[in-house]
């Protein structure tokens, strides 16, 4: 859901909240993520009495989860954080 240009220097990675606005992300799926929680989730929340907080968890993996291989796309210079499934918590 961030930029495309927010990912592409691998010396300056930028995927800080202050980021997200002025939108473009790089797949239908960041625009369904931004409408979703941006959008959505905070309008309901301005209209009715519940609280909504958004967690956005990147790239979580473990040990059930690749067979001890990731897949690189593209030409591999894109920046994404990753987070191990136990410090989740």
């Amino acid at each position: 859901m961030y930029p495309a240009y927010n990912r592409t220097d691998p010396d300056n990675p930028k995927c800080t909240e202050d980021s997200v606005d002025p939108a473009d992300p790089d797949s239908e799926y960041g625009w369904e993520k931004l409408f979703g929680e941006r959008r959505l989730y905070l309008s309901f929340a301005r209209n009715s009495s519940l609280r909504v907080r958004i967690a956005r968890f990147h790239n979580v993996f473990g040990p059930e989860g690749d067979g001890g291989e990731i897949e690189v796309w593209g030409d591999g210079r894109q920046i994404r954080s990753f987070l191990f499934v136990d410090e989740l918590s």
